[in-house]
C-alpha cells in the first residue's frame, strides 16, 4: 500500500495525490488475481454497508462477468481491432463508427477515442461489475503476450460502476524484451514531445537475475472507498487533497 502522485489530470475520480493497494503471486495466472479483486472488493462492501450492493443496484458478489477488448469495442463501439493494424486502419475504423479523429492519431489516440466515447459509458450502466480482459498487445504495457495470440496481452481491469477500479498484468519478465518496450515508449514520447523518463535500470537488473511466471495488479484504495461509501467524488473519502496544502 502506498501514496502515488499524478500530474495534470483532475476530476471525480482523480486526485494528485492518491492511495494505491499493488500485489503479485508468482507462479500464478491471473484468474489468481481476478479472484483476488473479486473477493477484496466484496469482503470490502460486506464489511461496510453490511450486504453486497454499491451505487443502489451493483451487487458485487463473485464472480464476475468477463468481457474481452475486443468484443467490448465491437459491441460498443463497433469497431474492429486485431491489435497489429497501422494507426491509419484503425483511424479509419474509428471514422466509420462516427467518432471524430485527428489524422495524425496514433493507434492508442485512435482506440481510446472509441473506448472513452463508447465503452466506457456502457460499462458504467452494467448492474454488475465487470472483468475487461485480453487487451491488444500494443497497450499491453508491463504485461506479457498470449503465447497463443502475439497480437493480445496478459491484462485485465475490473470496473465496478464505471469507476476503473483496478489493473493487472500477467507480469512480463524478459528483461529483453522489457528494455525494448521502455526503449519504444522514449521513441514515442520524444515524436510527441512528451517529457522523458529514465529508463527503471533497476527493474531491468532484477528481471535480468529471475523472476518466476507471475501475475499481479494495482488497485486504488480511495476508488474502492468511494464504492463501499457511496461517495460519487474522490474529494469525498479523501481528509484533503493536494492541492488544499
Amino acid at each position: 500500500v502506498c501514496k502515488c502522485f499524478r500530474g495534470n489530470e483532475r476530476g471525480p475520480h482523480h486526485a494528485g495525490e492518491f492511495s494505491m493497494v499493488e500485489w503479485y503471486r508468482g507462479f500464478a495466472d491471473l484468474d489468481a488475481i481476478v479472484d483476488d479483486t473479486e473477493q477484496l472488493v466484496a469482503g470490502v462492501v460486506r464489511a461496510v454497508t453490511g450486504g453486497s450492493i454499491v451505487r443502489g443496484t451493483i451487487d458485487v458478489t463473485p464472480p464476475w462477468p468477463r468481457l474481452t477488448v475486443r468484443a467490448a469495442m465491437k459491441e460498443h463501439a463497433g469497431v474492429i481491432v486485431r491489435g497489429d493494424e497501422p494507426a491509419s486502419i484503425l483511424r479509419d475504423a474509428v471514422r466509420s463508427a462516427g467518432i471524430d479523429i485527428d489524422d495524425a492519431a496514433a493507434w492508442d489516440d485512435a482506440f481510446f477515442a472509441a473506448f472513452l466515447a463508447r465503452v466506457e459509458p456502457a460499462i458504467a450502466a452494467l448492474d454488475r461489475p465487470l472483468i475487461l480482459e485480453d487487451w491488444p498487445a500494443p497497450l499491453a504495457a508491463l504485461a506479457r503476450r498470449r503465447l497463443d495470440d502475439p497480437h493480445t496481452a496478459l491484462r485485465f481491469e475490473a470496473y465496478v460502476g464505471g469507476i476503473e477500479l483496478a489493473n493487472a498484468f500477467g507480469e512480463l519478465t524478459d528483461p529483453v524484451e522489457q528494455r525494448a518496450r521502455f526503449e519504444d515508449d522514449l521513441r514515442i514520447r520524444r515524436e510527441r514531445g512528451r517529457g522523458i523518463y529514465p529508463i527503471d535500470d533497476k527493474l531491468l537488473a532484477a528481471l535480468a537475475e529471475g523472476l518466476p511466471p507471475s501475475a499481479g495488479i494495482a488497485l486504488g484504495f480511495d476508488r474502492l472507498v468511494m464504492l463501499a461509501t457511496g461517495a460519487e467524488d474522490i474529494r469525498d473519502v479523501l481528509s484533503f487533497t493536494r492541492e488544499e496544502l
